[in-house]
């Protein structure tokens, strides 16, 4: 793990949001939770990490549309770091079942890229979506920071926005061009 910078809660939740933004799968949750907070969508696209208030409002919008997520991201220590393929094949996915049957029960990022690029389907999704994000690492292109989670001193942490892109593009794809970015925090003691 290469650390490049120390980063903050509030660029981890900043991070998030605008990953999710145009996600297929995940953008009309965010866009409806934007609208029922009565906010623009501005306070992600043109986005002051420094504004308390802007941060505030990034933070419902969050866990409006995000409500499982327990977690006090203050409570972390953040840094943005490089993950190289092997770091990001031993990161663990958050409890959930379509992940949790794709990894065997393990949790694990290796194992469900093995089980992907086995052909192994999992509630009858198709992997067309692992394989499309491996084709643009493959290709140079830059994706947004996965965010991760950890105790204080493991090594080994759990991903709590970027299942797919770790799994398709930085283990799954054949050569990856540049290491995977990750807005990871550490539990302080």
């Amino acid at each position: 793990m290469e650390v490049i910078k120390e980063s903050s809660p509030e660029e981890a939740v900043l991070e998030w949001l605008k990953a999710e933004l145009n996600s297929d799968r995940f953008s009309d949750g965010l866009h409806a939770a934007v609208i029922a907070l009565g906010y623009d969508e501005k306070v992600i696209t043109e986005a002051s990490i420094t504004d308390k208030q802007d941060n505030e409002v990034r933070w419902r919008i969050l866990k409006q549309y995000r409500s499982w997520l327990d977690r006090d991201f203050s409570n972390y220590a953040w840094q943005l770091v490089h993950l190289d393929r092997e770091e990001v094949g031993n990161l663990k996915y958050i409890d959930y079942s379509y992940w949790n049957e794709l990894s065997e029960g393990t949790r694990k990022v290796g194992r469900a890229a093995m089980n992907v690029a086995r052909g192994k389907i999992v509630f009858d999704v198709p992997h067309d979506r692992f394989h499309s994000v491996a084709k643009l690492v493959e290709a140079g292109e830059s994706l947004p920071p996965i965010i991760v989670v950890s105790g204080h001193e493991d090594n080994v942490g759990e991903i709590l926005e970027g299942h797919l892109r770790a799994t398709t593009g930085y283990v799954l794809a054949e050569q990856a061009k540049s290491p995977l970015l990750a807005v990871w925090g550490r539990l302080r003691k």
